[in-house]
């Protein structure tokens, strides 16, 4: 007797199916996760802070322009180490959620969990709010630093914090124009970092630009 093969059906993997979904009458498309549309009112009070810093930088930027530096003044302001510290807690709050991958407080305004997991967040592979924590600390022993020093050792100080306050009030610049124009999210953090930043940049810069014949040699307030 002959024995005839029967030969087995092996299936095939199916086709993915990107069809609409059909519920009852009416078309489901599959539609991919989208990242949240930006939160108007941070992204124009980031708008409003950008302004404002370009605005101060320019200002003071044009001091050098139209006076005479004061190598001889001596900062004895308090609002610098106290500014400082704010922004010193802020940055080490930014630097804990980077390090640690927790989700930040943001509060009602803006995406921080966005800006913090972003690219922009590192610079040369360490975190942006870590270099926001050496600067802050930085700023805190200049300011003791050039109130005790004399001569070159003075000026070096007295230098030095105009060069840091220019230059972190021109990188939160950088910062808050990747947030508004690139990232499309901002952090009220980092906001908040950038406008003690700017401040500090105004009450070290004023006094430092004024002619010594026309100010005092220490100036407070």
């Amino acid at each position: 007797e002959e024995v005839e093969e029967v030969e087995t059906a092996v299936p095939q993997p199916s086709e993915p199916n990107n069809d609409p979904l059909v519920v009852g009458d009416i078309d489901m498309p599959v539609t991919e996760a989208t990242e949240p549309p930006p939160d108007p009112v941070g992204m124009a009070i980031g708008g409003v802070i950008m302004v404002g810093m370009l605005i101060a930088l320019g200002f003071a930027l044009s001091r050098f322009m139209v006076k005479k530096v004061n190598t001889a003044v001596t900062l004895h302001q308090w609002a610098i180490p106290v500014i400082s510290v704010i922004g010193l807690g802020i940055a080490l709050y930014l630097g804990y959620v980077e390090v640690t991958h927790v989700d930040a407080v943001c509060g009602p305004v803006g995406e921080c969990n966005i800006v913090q997991s972003s690219p922009y967040a590192r610079l040369l592979g360490v975190p942006v709010a870590v270099w926001g924590v050496l600067n802050y600390l930085a700023i805190i022993a200049l300011w003791i630093w050039q109130q005790r020093a004399q001569g070159a050792s003075h000026q070096f100080a007295i230098w030095s914090l105009v060069i840091l306050s220019v230059g972190g009030t021109f990188y939160s610049i950088y910062l808050t124009g990747l947030e508004l124009f690139v990232i499309h999210a901002v952090c009220a953090w980092c906001l908040s970092s950038a406008i003690a930043t700017t401040i500090l940049m105004i009450i070290i810069v004023l006094p430092f630009t004024h002619s010594p014949s026309t100010t005092q040699e220490s100036l407070q307030f």
